[in-house]
């Protein structure tokens, strides 16, 4: 009977153990914009900079997601700060009183913002 209980004990405290554990989000880490698409053409960050004779790196958003649920990245010379929730790979980023959409398709990121759809890649 004892024997029984301390089995019945671990096992509980085994599951309990197991439902703590949470998976970590695929947004998490830094993120770089490689592609935007404009007027339904995908452009290269680097050809789209081109185009208005300026510094690739002035186009090239970032974002970094951390674990609790914070975001923070740069655009055009300007940083931001944020939160985002992950829904099973489908985030919801907040910014400055805006809402955004970003999904997981083949390990690229990719967010919309009215016409433009911006792909990122993982930093490495």
């Amino acid at each position: 009977m004892k024997k029984r209980f301390v089995v019945l004990l671990s096992f509980i405290l085994i599951l309990t153990a197991l439902a703590g554990c949470s998976k970590k989000s695929e947004f998490v880490g830094s993120w770089t914009q490689t592609m935007i698409n404009y007027d339904g053409k995908d452009v290269a960050v680097i050809d789209f900079a081109k185009q208005y004779n300026t510094s690739p790196a002035f186009y090239t958003m970032t974002l970094t997601f951390s674990e609790d649920g914070k975001v923070e990245g740069s655009f055009m010379d300007n940083a931001f700060k944020g939160t985002y929730k992950d829904n099973n790979g489908k985030a919801t980023i907040s910014i400055n009183n805006a809402t955004y959409t970003a999904t997981l398709n083949k390990g690229k990121l990719v967010m919309k913002q009215n016409s433009y759809i911006y792909t990122f890649e993982k930093d490495k």
